[in-house]
């Protein structure tokens, strides 16, 4: 299989992560990446089910701008949507029972406000690369990727 070879930084514990996985860093990583992006696809598709299109529009107005720079944060997503509902009333501007959505997002798994993070940051930086994608599609399938 064709590769491409990269050039990248990792801090010392993920290295620390990636030799307990083992020996060969390179394969390492890209099997644990093929996973990790596999994970991602499962839930994009059961948040897809849960949340409607007006739902993500909200999500996506509310973390337009945060940095998830930490593990941590994924897991705080329902309290930025709250308090946006709370100040700017978004869900009045996006027609959602606040409330329900704010419920949804508490019960979501790591793994699920992972990927919903995940559908977030992809969606903005197709906003800022000029395509104007609407709300509903930051969850939907993406194509293929080549092996």
């Amino acid at each position: 299989m064709p590769v491409q070879k990269l050039s990248i930084s990792l801090p010392p514990a993920l290295v620390a992560e990636l030799d307990a996985r083992g020996d060969e860093r390179s394969g390492t990583l890209a099997r644990h990446m093929e996973r990790y992006l596999a994970i991602l696809d499962a839930s994009h598709r059961r948040l897809a089910d849960l949340l409607s299109d007006a739902e993500i529009g909200l999500v996506l107005d509310t973390l337009n701008g945060t940095r998830f720079a930490d593990t941590i944060s994924i897991q705080l997503v329902h309290a930025e949507v709250a308090y946006a509902i709370s100040m700017d009333r978004l869900d009045r501007k996006w027609k959602v029972d606040g409330p329900a959505l704010v419920k949804k997002l508490r019960a979501l798994s790591y793994a699920d406000s992972a990927a919903l993070v995940d559908a977030v940051e992809r969606w903005w930086n197709r906003s800022a690369a000029g395509e104007v994608p609407k709300p509903g599609e930051a969850l939907r399938p993406k194509p293929k990727r080549a092996k």
